[in-house]
């Protein structure tokens, strides 16, 4: 069963993979332009994530195993493979409150009802309108060896 803010990284993918085993999250669709993980629910659901030079990365506490992240434009951005093949990318957001995916982004996920009485607000004060939930499953980018 995946829960209402479901944010897992499990040990699935043999050794020495450049992927991740699957992982998901459940993201708030709305009209926004790229999918932002909520760095507080990655924590949440029993990750850790470091940020230091040469070697970030979330750490799923219960497995060890990582998923690397690198810096594109400023912002912490971790690379992945959804179900399907596709590729992209999705920023991890430290200022983020919920998990957000673009409505115009393609996802064999089946659309869910809102998350009954949340309201989302973008940086500028102006409300985002949420369409429903997805749960988006996906692998990402191990770091490489003699990365942390």
């Amino acid at each position: 069963d995946v829960d209402n803010d479901t944010v897992q990284i499990n040990a699935v993918a043999g050794v020495g993979s450049k992927w991740s085993g699957k992982a998901s999250i459940r993201f708030n669709v709305a009209d926004v332009q790229r999918p932002l993980a909520s760095a507080s629910k990655v924590v949440a659901k029993g990750n850790r994530i470091v940020l230091e030079e040469g070697g970030s990365f979330i750490q799923s506490v219960s497995t060890g195993e990582k998923i690397a992240l690198r810096v594109e434009r400023g912002v912490y951005v971790f690379d992945t493979k959804y179900e399907g093949g596709s590729t992209g990318t999705m920023a991890l957001d430290s200022g983020a409150g919920v998990n957000v995916w673009p409505q115009d982004w393609w996802s064999d996920a089946p659309m869910e009802p809102k998350a009954p009485g949340l309201k989302m607000v973008a940086a500028n004060g102006t409300e985002i309108t949420n369409l429903g939930q997805k749960v988006i499953k996906f692998n990402a980018i191990q770091p490489f060896a003699g990365q942390r």
